[in-house]
Formats: C-alpha cells, structure tokens, sequence
C-alpha cells in the first residue's frame, strides 16, 4: 500500500485526523498537476498531504530544477519541510475569543506546528534531518510536507515546469507535475514596513529576538530570517 496524497496551499491547517481536501488554487484535479503563480524575489510554498491507514516507513519528497525557456531555476532553490504535530490536551479559550466556546478547536486534535527542514540548512554538506519519514496512524493518519519555492530576483517570466517525486523505501510511487508562472516584476528587496514578532521556548520563557538581533545580527541572522520564512 502506498499513502494517499492531497495537495494543499500555504493557508491551511491540515490536521493530523481530519478529511483533506485538494486546493484548487494550487492543484488541477484533471491533469494531476500542481499549479503555482509569483513574482520575482518571491516565496511561494504549498503541502503535500499524505494520508495512510496503516504504518508507512522511508517516505520522501524530492523535485527536479525548475525548467522555463529562457533559463532553468535550479532545484536548490527549493526548501522542503515536515510539519511536526502537537495534541493539545486542554481546549484553547482565549478571553478575546468568543465566550466559552474556545477560539480554535484544538483539544485532542494533532495539528501541525513547528516545520522541521529535510535537510540541515546551516550545514554545508545538508545532512539528513526529517527526511525520509514515517507515517504512525496511531499519531495522527495525516502527514503534511511543506514546499518552499523561492524564485530569484531578475528571473526571466514565463511559465516553468517541474517534477515532484513521492517516494517509498527508495522507489517512486507517484509523479506529479509542477508549473509555475512567472510574473515580470520584482517584489522589493526592502520591508519598510516595522513587524515585532515573539519566539517561544518549550519552557514557556518568551524572549525578544528583535533586541538581541540588535545587538549581534551576524550570529543571530540564520535562524530569524528562517522563523520569519515560517
């Protein structure tokens, strides 16, 4: 048996024990392909939903370059991830939420949360990290993977087309084509825009990236410019 898939945008939630459906602003149903648009120095992202009933072992995602006919955007410029799932086990009722009833039904529902890369993307030789991967029903049925596609500034517009490949104890299973367009503007380099955001340890201790970003950016730059990717 092979896990079923779903292909899903980068605004939903697809929790761990609830039906998926495709996204028809990011899959075409009749020819199977996933359809993707952006601008230049852009990220674009959507998620692979798989889906098992049983037990899956040595699962894998991988995507070829990018071909479009000026030039080719190189498979590197893909960052893929796997959504780790929590299950809270106390409802979430928030005083700014309506009264009594919980602002999201998360109690006993996994839901997918922290996004673990395949691969190590502070190491030179991108060791393995969350890839390949498991499917535990007894955890949750569903199993999210996060696609980030970054295209470059100055990249030619036009439409570019792909693969992804599923794959299970090294073998493909399934094939789906990818395409992505292209639009002929740059998004600005630049944020002129003053964001505050908090990360939060498994303490429960919060703390201010921003301040300490201040005061030593070099060392501090990798891992805020990859929680603000999230």
């Amino acid at each position: 048996a092979v896990p079923d898939l779903h292909v899903t945008g980068d605004m939903e939630k697809a929790a761990g024990d609830q039906p998926v459906q495709n996204s028809p602003l990011y899959f075409d149903a009749a020819t199977q392909t996933i359809t993707l648009e952006s601008a230049r120095n852009e990220v674009v992202a959507f998620q692979l939903v798989l889906s098992a009933g049983q037990g899956e072992q040595r699962l894998d995602v991988r995507i070829n370059d990018l071909a479009g006919t000026a030039t080719t955007l190189s498979a590197a410029n893909v960052d893929l991830f796997l959504a780790h799932y929590i299950k809270p086990t106390a409802p979430a009722d928030y005083s700014w939420g309506p009264s009594g009833t919980g602002v999201l039904p998360w109690k006993n529902t996994a839901w997918p949360d922290a996004l673990i890369p395949f691969r190590d993307p502070y190491s030179s030789n991108r060791e393995p990290v969350a890839a390949p991967f498991s499917i535990l029903p007894g955890e949750h049925r569903n199993q999210s993977v996060w696609l980030d596609v970054f295209v470059p500034a100055g990249t030619p517009a036009g439409l570019y087309k792909s693969a992804v490949y599923l794959i299970q104890q090294d073998r493909v299973f399934l094939t789906l084509p990818l395409q992505l367009k292209v639009y002929g503007f740059d998004l600005p380099a630049e944020s002129h825009v003053d964001a505050f955001g908090e990360l939060y340890r498994e303490t429960g201790l919060m703390f201010d990236t921003g301040a300490k970003f201040k005061v030593d950016p070099a060392s501090e730059w990798d891992i805020s410019r990859r929680y603000i990717q999230m």
